[in-house]
């Protein structure tokens, strides 16, 4: 399991960075004989986040900047997606789903929360927030009523369910 994914970069270990430079070599089909590993393994996540394009190219001559590049995307990524978005993307995600959270159904948009404040921990971890509860993260989803992305699932808690309108957004982002 790629417990990297689950976190902000910032709050990987030293083997999670590890298996993120590995992964992302393999992920862009390149030679992973090629790659000097060793010089990754005693930096942690906060380490391999304030690292420039330099220094990886001082590490990783040949795919340093591939690999810059990759962490960068990854990190805007995470600091612009929005609450909704990241709670689909974990339904989708086995690592999430359905341990943390799950489809009631599918088909409707109808979603669970099973540890609601594991959930939280994580949207907080990604947002750099250590105070994120589920209280909180429930707040934030209320917001999504109004704008129409999220609807209310009457009489059910921690049960909510995306208006059509979001899941065509989310279908259209895919493509």
């Amino acid at each position: 399991m790629k417990t990297w994914q689950y976190k902000h970069p910032k709050h990987w270990s030293r083997s999670e960075v590890l298996d993120w430079i590995f992964w992302s070599i393999e992920n862009e089909n390149l030679d992973a004989s090629r790659m000097r590993g060793e010089a990754f393994q005693n930096i942690d996540g906060v380490q391999l986040c304030e690292m420039t394009v330099e220094k990886f190219l001082q590490k990783e001559p040949n795919y340093g900047a591939i690999l810059f590049q990759i962490l960068s995307s990854l990190i805007h990524k995470l600091k612009n997606q929005l609450l909704w978005e990241f709670l689909y993307d974990a339904l989708k995600n086995p690592g999430y789903n359905p341990r943390f959270l799950k489809w009631e159904n599918e088909v409707e948009g109808i979603f669970r929360f099973v540890q609601s404040e594991m959930m939280a921990n994580v949207w907080g971890e990604l947002k750099n927030n250590e105070n994120m509860n589920y209280e909180k993260l429930s707040r934030a989803m209320r917001h999504y009523y109004r704008r129409g992305i999220l609807e209310r699932v009457e009489g059910r808690r921690l049960v909510y369910k995306f208006s059509r309108n979001a899941i065509e957004k989310l279908k259209l982002r895919s493509k």
